[in-house]
């Protein structure tokens, strides 16, 4: 199903796919445990965890599936009947990483304001941070489904006698919202990893506990790290011809980034099941 060829990037994208699926699954599940069964609470950040792992399952079998049917392939070892259904995925990838990066901070950010509830400053840059990133990217889903107009001319433009007919967005268009989109990424991820390290600075918590804590942010700021990394490869968002293979480096970057964060907003969490274990 897999067979495309020598340089198939596609069996590489699938199982990162399926790796970073996995922890977040295992982290949010341990969330919800500890939540719901330690705690006796389930509040909207918890909801809004769930949710997101949710979505982002469904971005990896989205991604998966658009493997099997030749993504990550050069597009000269693709049977021409499937390359319209790999863009499809292709395109519903590229929307589900939105949607999934801008939930993710959201419950981070919800997360972190009950922790700030006397500290105003704090507050209000959440709030504002949060802000700034749902404005952007109602606007940058926007853009990423109607890349082509009408948006199925996405996954039917390299077609023989394609069934529609239509034109896509130009270079500015494909790439400016792109690399402002990773401005605001890295900018958002960077202060919600940081900013918690201004409340426990004075707060009265055991060594180990501030540790604990400190290791916690420093795997939320690799989400951040993962958004940097994919910068070089904004421009394998344009028109190309090997449109199949060209993009494979920017989606595992995008899928590692939001497993990333799924998995640090939950360990974030798991103190009270952690101290249940006597790990700390």
């Amino acid at each position: 199903m897999w067979d495309y060829g020598e340089g198939n990037r596609g069996p590489e994208l699938a199982a990162i796919s399926i790796a970073m699926a996995s922890v977040s699954v295992v982290a949010v599940a341990l969330r919800s445990y500890t939540m719901a069964t330690i705690l006796k609470r389930f509040l909207i950040e918890d909801w809004l965890a769930v949710l997101t792992c949710a979505l982002q399952v469904g971005f990896c079998i989205v991604v998966v599936v658009g493997v099997s049917f030749g993504l990550g392939a050069h597009v000269d070892d693709v049977p021409e009947v499937n390359r319209h259904k790999a863009l499809i995925f292709k395109w519903a990838g590229q929307v589900a990483y939105i949607l999934v990066s801008t939930l993710v901070k959201f419950a981070i950010g919800i997360f972190l304001l009950r922790l700030c509830v006397n500290n105003n400053w704090q507050r209000i840059t959440i709030i504002v941070l949060l802000v700034i990133v749902g404005l952007f990217n109602i606007f940058y889903v926007f853009m990423a489904i109607f890349q082509c107009q009408p948006a199925e001319f996405y996954w039917w433009r390299y077609t023989t006698n394609p069934p529609v007919t239509g034109k896509c967005n130009g270079h500015a268009l494909a790439t400016i919202p792109t690399y402002f989109a990773f401005f605001v990424g890295i900018f958002s991820d960077l202060t919600l990893a940081l900013l918690p390290a201004t409340l426990i600075k004075g707060a009265h918590l055991d060594r180990r506990t501030k540790i604990s804590v400190c290791c916690v942010l420093a795997l939320g700021s690799l989400a951040s790290v993962a958004t940097i990394a994919r910068i070089p490869y904004a421009k394998q968002l344009l028109s190309n011809p090997d449109y199949l293979y060209n993009f494979t480096d920017l989606a595992i970057w995008s899928i590692v980034e939001c497993g990333i964060a799924i998995t640090a907003s939950s360990l974030a969490t798991l103190r009270p099941l952690f101290v249940k274990l006597n790990f700390l």
